[in-house]
């Protein structure tokens, strides 16, 4: 699955993937930057595309969000650049940092932010509140953590709520991509649909360790049913979009 699919759009080729291009660049709103536009569509439902275009308003790129309501404290120490496109980057930072060490906290992990360039004036380190969406690769549903736990007999299980920054686990020379596996309780969830496509995608709100992070999903890489009070373990891409003080 795409992490377009996760939101319900259903873009595997590249001939989907640009037409995704043009109809948000029909419908979205452009955010002029030095190096060029973004375009926002804000499709509905928590829903969000992000197209790009070069200064000649020429189409390059496309990245998915999804702006669901729970955020993260972190402490963002440093940029990620990411090669396809000026306007594309990442941040790595900690989660939940001390007041007086920014370099430091629960965990380090590193998100994509599909709006990257329009914090190219933002001094670093700082502490922000991140809006951090996981887009699921797989996704293990449980009823309550009983079940999680009998499942995970014979083998050495993740806690209930844990959070491994995967994308962290590369040579040096390789650049992060923003990856993590993680556990956790789900808070709240529901089926919803992507208003343009009519597509069904999955939604929880999930309490991880130090962290409650919006989860999305294709229906098909999800194994159980998502429940409230449930717990769920995964694979995941990291969206971010760091919110004004």
């Amino acid at each position: 699955m795409s992490h377009m699919s996760a939101i319900g759009f259903p873009a595997h080729t590249a001939d989907d993937f640009g037409r995704l291009q043009l109809q948000t660049a029909q419908q979205g709103r452009p955010i002029a930057t030095a190096d060029g536009y973004y375009i926002h569509w804000e499709v509905g439902q928590g829903v969000e595309l992000w197209a790009q275009a070069d200064r000649d308003r020429h189409l390059i790129w496309l990245n998915p969000h999804f702006a669901g309501g729970a955020s993260v404290r972190m402490a963002i120490t440093s940029r990620v650049p990411r090669p396809d496109t000026p306007l594309e980057g990442a941040f790595y930072g900690w989660m939940n940092p001390e007041d007086d060490n920014l370099e430091g906290g629960d965990y380090p992990l590193v998100f994509d932010a599909p709006d990257a360039a329009l914090h190219h004036a933002l001094e670093l380190p700082v502490v922000r509140r991140v809006q951090l969406a996981a887009f699921a690769n797989r996704l293990d549903a449980f009823a309550d953590e009983g079940a999680y736990l009998a499942a995970q007999e014979g083998s050495l299980p993740y806690a209930p709520q844990s959070f491994i920054p995967t994308g962290l686990f590369v040579p040096e020379e390789q650049l992060p991509p923003a990856a993590a596996v993680f556990t956790g309780t789900v808070l709240a969830t529901t089926e919803r649909t992507n208003a343009a496509t009519g597509q069904r995608f999955l939604w929880a709100r999930v309490a991880t360790l130090g962290a409650e992070v919006d989860v999305v999903a294709d229906p098909d890489v999800v194994i159980g049913q998502l429940v409230a009070g449930g717990v769920i373990s995964g694979s995941f891409w990291l969206s971010g979009r760091i919110l004004e003080e």
